[in-house]
C-alpha cells in the first residue's frame, strides 16, 4: 500500500595510488664543526609505493624554512631513485658553517611537482657550531707589559742606592 523498498550502498571512490617520496634522516661529516668550517650535509631518500615520473628538487635549509634560507637545492633525475623501502638513494651538499646551534631542514619535493599520496617531506636535525677567535687581545698584552715594566722600574727606583754605588 505505497510502500517502497529503499536500499542504500556504501561507495567508496578509488584511490590512486601516488608515489611517497620523503627524506630518512640527515647525517654531517663533522658533527662538531667550528666556524668557517666546510660541513657536508647528506641526506637518504627513500621512495615508496610506485616510482617517480618527474625530476624534483630536494632543498636544504637552514634555520627555517623559507625562500630566504635555502642553503643549496639538488635536481633529483626521475629515474634516480628506485622504488622500495630497502632502496635508498643519497642527497649530498656542502655548507660554511657559521657559529651557533643551527637547525638544518631537508625538504624533498621542495617546488612541490610530484603528485604524492603523503606529503610529509620534511626531516630536520640540530647542529652546533663552535665560535673560532683568533684574534689576539692586544689590550690585555699591552696592560700586562705596561705592569711589568713599571714593577721593574718600581724595584729599581727603590733599590738604586744600593745598585748604583
Amino acid at each position: 500500500s505505497g510502500n517502497k523498498d529503499q536500499i542504500s550502498y556504501g561507495i567508496s571512490p578509488a584511490t590512486m595510488d601516488r608515489p611517497d617520496i620523503f627524506a630518512s634522516e640527515i647525517i654531517f661529516d663533522n658533527e662538531n664543526p667550528s666556524e668557517g668550517d666546510v660541513v657536508k650535509i647528506s641526506t637518504t631518500i627513500k621512495l615508496l609505493k610506485m616510482n617517480v615520473t618527474v625530476p624534483f628538487a630536494v632543498t636544504f635549509y637552514l634555520d627555517s624554512i623559507s625562500n630566504t634560507t635555502a642553503i643549496d637545492t639538488v635536481e633529483i633525475d626521475n629515474g634516480s631513485v628506485a622504488w622500495g623501502i630497502e632502496n635508498a638513494y643519497s642527497v649530498n651538499i656542502t655548507w660554511t658553517a657559521t657559529a651557533g646551534a643551527h637547525t638544518i631542514y631537508v625538504r624533498v619535493d621542495s617546488t612541490d611537482v610530484v603528485d604524492e599520496g603523503e606529503e610529509k617531506n620534511d626531516v630536520s636535525r640540530v647542529i652546533t657550531v663552535s665560535s673560532t677567535d683568533d684574534s689576539t687581545d692586544w689590550t690585555s698584552i699591552g696592560v700586562i707589559v705596561v705592569v711589568v715594566l713599571l714593577a721593574f722600574g718600581a724595584v729599581g727606583y727603590i733599590y738604586r742606592d744600593t745598585l748604583f754605588k
